[in-house]
């Protein structure tokens, strides 16, 4: 393959760049129209539960479908002082999850005036930005 000059390179590039725009577009447009649908079905979801709450029932079947009542256990912090007590003199650092805040990060190395923050390694990357050529 022959080697492109650099113009034709860019030109593909915006081109290409023109083509995911228009794509995400399409995404965005689907993604109101989701919401919209699962209005409708938050709705629905909502009139059944009312019905088993009005018949004391857990639980109804239609022709393709069956619905029940489950009850999930799932975590909220509500008092992270405790919680970081508890992490600390059980060991439990299990509990948390492994990734930076960045904007915490970023406030700390400012006040560390770009000093390192133990346990934290930054890093950048390089990004093409392609433009629409304007008229000069």
């Amino acid at each position: 393959m022959a080697r492109l000059k650099l113009g034709t390179l860019i030109d593909r590039l915006y081109k290409q760049d023109q083509i995911v725009a228009a794509k995400k577009r399409l995404v965005v447009r689907a993604e109101t129209n989701v919401k919209r649908e699962q209005a409708k079905s938050n709705k629905i979801d909502q009139e059944i539960r009312d019905r088993f709450k009005r018949g004391e029932i857990n639980g109804a079947m239609g022709t393709i479908g069956v619905a029940e009542l489950v009850t999930l256990t799932s975590a909220q912090l509500h008092d992270w002082a405790k919680l970081a007590k508890y992490v600390i003199a059980n060991n439990a650092v299990d509990l948390f999850q492994r990734r930076v805040n960045k904007s915490a990060w970023l406030e700390r190395l400012a006040d560390r005036k770009n000093r390192p923050i133990p346990g934290i390694k930054s890093y950048s990357r390089v990004v093409l930005k392609v433009t629409k050529k304007g008229k000069r």
